[in-house]
């Protein structure tokens, strides 16, 4: 529990977590889900690679690329939002 004068409740009650914490640990959840998303996508990303150059589908490949992209903006999207976390609420 946070001493009042630091993060004091809303309400003026006093409870376990403050809001400003809980706060925190609800963004920290959203981050790692979003970096668990970007880490799936690419991996999705390099099985379709590896599956069409197996299968000598092009289609795949392309596909693969696409993949891999949008898990890269994804982790960087994870990366800015989780310095945004630790600049404004830390």
């Amino acid at each position: 529990m946070c001493p009042p004068w630091f993060c004091p409740q809303k309400d003026g009650s006093t409870s376990s977590i403050c809001l400003h914490h809980a706060k925190i640990e609800f963004l920290g959840r959203f981050d790692i889900h979003w970096f668990m998303a970007s880490m799936a996508t690419g991996a999705t990303g390099i099985f379709s690679y590896l599956i069409g150059r197996h299968l000598q589908f092009i289609f795949l490949d392309y596909l693969a690329v696409e993949f891999i992209l949008l898990a890269f903006f994804i982790f960087i999207l994870c990366f800015v939002f989780f310095l945004l976390r630790l600049l404004f609420f830390y």
